[in-house]
């Protein structure tokens, strides 16, 4: 989806896709927090329309699965328009709003790319300054422990980030409640 979006014609196209056959649920108004821009869900997708520059501008694709005992919400696939910096509003909201109603927890899904690490980086930060819970879980070793500050974050990073096979086991996990650690 994400070589689909990059492709100025082949987004247009997929603008048009979608407002020609939008039966999707409308998440916000035309003016916020980008005005002309629309947030939409859709089964387990979320996407941002900008009606004013008809095109695609923010696409995620999530699922959800349990993970001791929790329903936790990942991200699959997630790209948007990098020259539109105001989109980051509705990152936010699906991310911090929108995931919360379907799942107790958000985790990092297995693999994440260099702009996938930033991200959840800057998740971790907004996370922690807004009053959620983080925790870094090895479920190969079956230990989770608590982030409570950028620096505990800072510590972990090549633990979390470490060599990909071995931290296949490792996720990030955001939480509105405490969770018990090991």
């Amino acid at each position: 989806m994400s070589s689909l979006l990059d492709n100025p014609k082949k987004n247009e196209k997929q603008y048009k896709t979608y407002v020609s056959v939008i039966s999707a649920k409308s998440l916000s108004s035309l003016d916020a927090p980008y005005p002309g821009a629309e947030l939409f869900k859709k089964g387990n997708n979320y996407f941002v329309l900008d009606h004013n520059q008809q095109r695609v501008v923010y696409y995620m694709k999530y699922d959800i699965r349990t993970i001791q005992g929790h329903k936790a919400a990942y991200q699959i696939i997630v790209w948007s328009d990098m020259a539109t910096p105001s989109i980051r509003g509705y990152a936010n909201s699906v991310f911090f709003e929108q995931l919360f109603d379907e799942a107790d927890i958000i985790t990092t899904d297995r693999q994440q790319t260099q702009l996938g690490q930033r991200f959840w980086f800057n998740a971790v930060a907004t996370a922690l300054s807004i009053g959620l819970h983080v925790y870094y879980m090895d479920r190969n070793q079956r230990k989770s422990t608590e982030i409570k500050s950028r620096k505990d974050l800072d510590n972990l990073q090549d633990e979390i980030w470490s060599n990909l096979d071995k931290a296949m086991g490792h996720l990030l996990v955001i939480s509105p409640s405490p969770l018990k650690t090991r």
